[in-house]
């Protein structure tokens, strides 16, 4: 009896299905992420550089589509102000 096999490869943008999503380094001016994983999934946590500050959440998380959802971003120290309404909803960043 003779046997035959077939081996099919699947390749999207010259990688292999099985491969895990890598969304690459983010680069933060004025700052850096904790931790060296790029992989889908993974959450770095953002510190600012000395005589900078937080302006957002901090966090970035690799997403499936090799892209970073981040919003967050080091800015120096007294050039952000935050302005208050009654009852307390908007928040400005002014830039000099």
């Amino acid at each position: 009896m003779l046997a035959i096999v077939l081996v099919v490869v699947v390749i999207s943008n010259s990688k292999f299905l099985t491969d895990v999503p890598d969304c690459g380094e983010l680069l933060v001016p004025h700052g850096s992420l904790n931790g060296t994983s790029t992989t889908c999934g993974t959450t770095r946590e953002l510190t600012c550089d000395q005589c900078y500050i937080m302006w957002g959440n901090g966090l970035a998380v690799c997403e499936s589509d090799e892209t970073w959802t981040f919003e967050s971003e080091c800015v120096i120290k007294g050039k952000v102000f935050v302005i208050y309404s009654k009852p307390v909803v908007q928040q400005k960043l002014l830039k000099f």
